[in-house]
């Protein structure tokens, strides 16, 4: 699934997340719906029942740009730059010190802070299971 709401981390980036250990601790959850196939955003708790057509352990955090930003290291900028013309959609670009020149961005502003926090991850600057 594609993610077009620029307020969330795609559902690709969110499973990564996941799969590098980060906690999913978040206000809104990706969803699968085994009978649909489809994977959805909701709100609030998770509940599950017999009845409700979810797979628990396909629930993943989506996380918005606000609890991102919170939890991003100290000294984390985030840069949107556009073109002249206002053509092509604006670019996200995110740093921190130790990322420097590493040219990590996204046209989702969520997803560009996801990019960072997982190249924190793998390269062992960050630890994600306190994130």
């Amino acid at each position: 699934m594609k993610n077009n709401n620029w307020q969330f981390v795609s559902f690709e980036l969110a499973k990564e997340m996941k799969e590098l250990g980060f906690q999913q601790e978040s206000l809104f959850y990706y969803l699968r719906n085994w009978n649909e196939d489809r994977t959805e955003i909701i709100g609030g708790r998770l509940r599950y029942g017999k009845n409700e057509g979810i797979v628990e352990e396909a629930h993943t955090s989506a996380y918005s740009v606000a609890e991102l930003l919170k939890k991003a290291p100290a000294g984390t900028s985030v840069l949107k730059r556009t073109d002249k013309k206002g053509i092509n959609p604006p670019r996200y670009y995110v740093e921190t010190w130790e990322t420097y020149h590493k040219d990590i961005w996204s046209e989702n502003p969520a997803d560009a802070i996801a990019k960072l926090f997982i190249y924190l991850a793998k390269n062992k600057l960050i630890d994600p299971s306190t994130i």
